[in-house]
């Protein structure tokens, strides 16, 4: 029998029970869109391994969505708010929130890469004249970051999460949080991606609408593209994933987000000088969710 502790054994068995009745009726496709429910929404279904030892994410640009309602929901909005403001949401950034470590005074543990996260990005994003905003420490509360929120395009937050709340500077949790219910009820017209590498993020109860989480609650406000963390990272792997997406997200020229996400992973996945990069609990923490095809084509959902 199995070790319970052999990943390599148990994600080539949910390849076979998942994909393996229909692998060659996909096999053509490039993307494959992922609606899981319950517990299958933290699968890690881009670690799933063939009988080829081939993880899917090699073969397949992979996102998702909480459910087909939402997604139609979010075209249209998407749809809606292209022609009102003729803007282009498929290229470029011209404003950035960058939030790292907030201060939490005791009541949870301090996250010093994150600080370091948020530099790098920033750093990133300096040659392309992109302007940001970095909160770091007691300057990282709730309502500034809402207030901000809405005035940039590209959002990257590296906290923690409590449940269906993210969790930002103040005295206590309850003072720090900012919820999904609130969330979902910002207008983030200028927003085209958020970043949360938030442990946990991705994980909500689901009901029978979809999954009822952060990454509904992004959609609900207008935001076509989120990346999500599914679990806690540590300080090593976390940073070379986000390191590796915005290096390809800036210079490669790849509009569809999920793509460069896929680039990234499969970098790693082949990492000659660094082996222990290939490791799935190096790189299948993140996921996309949202319209993750070039936003200038047109969408049949």
């Amino acid at each position: 029998a199995p070790n319970k502790r052999d990943a390599k054994f148990w994600l080539a068995r949910a390849h076979e029970v998942l994909f393996a009745p229909f692998c060659d009726a996909i096999a053509d496709e490039p993307r494959i869109l992922l609606m899981p429910d319950d517990d299958l929404c933290d699968l890690p279904f881009a670690a799933l391994r063939d009988a080829e030892g081939s993880y899917l994410v090699e073969r397949h640009v992979i996102f998702y969505a909480p459910s087909a309602t939402a997604m139609v929901a979010l075209k249209h909005r998407i749809d809606t708010r292209r022609e009102a403001h003729a803007v282009d949401l498929a290229h470029g950034y011209t404003s950035a929130l960058l939030v790292g470590d907030p201060d939490f005074q005791g009541w949870a543990k301090q996250l010093p890469a994150a600080q370091e996260e948020v530099r790098y990005v920033r750093a990133e994003l300096k040659p392309s004249g992109c302007h940001a905003v970095v909160l770091t420490g007691a300057e990282a509360t709730a309502p500034r970051i809402v207030d901000e929120m809405r005035e940039h395009e590209l959002v990257h937050l590296a906290t923690h999460r409590m449940g269906d709340s993210l969790l930002f500077s103040a005295a206590s949790m309850e003072e720090g949080e900012l919820s999904a219910s609130r969330l979902q009820l910002l207008r983030l017209s200028k927003t085209k991606l958020i970043v949360l590498n938030a442990g946990d993020l991705a994980r909500g109860r689901a009901r029978k609408s979809g999954v009822n989480s952060i990454s509904r609650a992004c959609f609900a406000a207008g935001v076509p593209v989120m990346l999500a963390s599914l679990w806690s990272t540590d300080e090593v792997s976390s940073p070379m994933l986000v390191q590796r997406f915005y290096n390809q997200m800036l210079r490669s020229g790849v509009d569809d987000v999920a793509e460069v996400l896929q680039h990234a992973i499969v970098s790693m996945i082949h990492d000659v000088d660094e082996p222990l990069n290939a490791l799935p609990r190096n790189w299948a923490f993140f996921v996309l969710y949202g319209l993750a095809v070039p936003l200038k084509a047109s969408l049949r959902v």
